[in-house]
């Protein structure tokens, strides 16, 4: 996580108290956990076969599990801390007949039931998904390349779904 997002990302959690504006003009939460211990990041990494991106474990050593932009439980983001990730993941294992291995669940979008993704190739290499549930994996789009453009964009653009239009 380069040090310019990490700036930001310390100024929305706690040089403005985690109140701000989203970009509707409404007044939004976003909190944050203390960072994960190496075992908790290692132990969760493990859980994926050591495929979660280096800028999504960076995250986690900073902070385990972020709300960005919470408008009363009815929007934002919600970064799955090491525990909530397995949680999640292992429940669309479980629930989804389509379920692909490849594919990730990391922030749950607030309110809807859906999350983002990251799908992975061996090779470590991902895209990031709007894993819309009402939509089968093969049919979720890709909006991005990289998880610290996608926050930065999250944060610059006050908590909008920029993917969405």
């Amino acid at each position: 996580m380069n040090s310019i997002l990490l700036e930001k990302l310390k100024t929305l959690l706690v040089e403005r108290r985690g109140i701000s504006l989203s970009s509707d003009g409404l007044e939004t939460i976003s909190k944050f956990n203390s960072g994960a211990t190496v075992d908790e990041i290692n132990s969760c990494n493990q859980y994926f076969n050591n495929l979660l991106p280096i800028e999504y474990l960076e995250l986690l050593v900073h902070y385990n599990g972020v709300e960005l932009f919470n408008l009363q439980d009815i929007d934002g983001f919600r970064f799955l801390d090491t525990l909530k990730i397995i949680e999640v993941n292992e429940l669309e294992k479980q629930n989804n007949s389509d379920y692909d291995p490849r594919i990730i669940l990391f922030c749950e979008i607030i309110g809807e039931g859906n999350y983002l993704g990251f799908r992975v190739n061996e090779n470590g290499f991902y895209v990031i998904l709007d894993c819309f549930h009402e939509e089968k994996p093969t049919e979720w789009r890709v909006i991005g390349y990289s998880f610290d453009d996608l926050l930065e964009k999250i944060i610059d653009e006050k908590g909008t779904k920029f993917w969405l239009g």
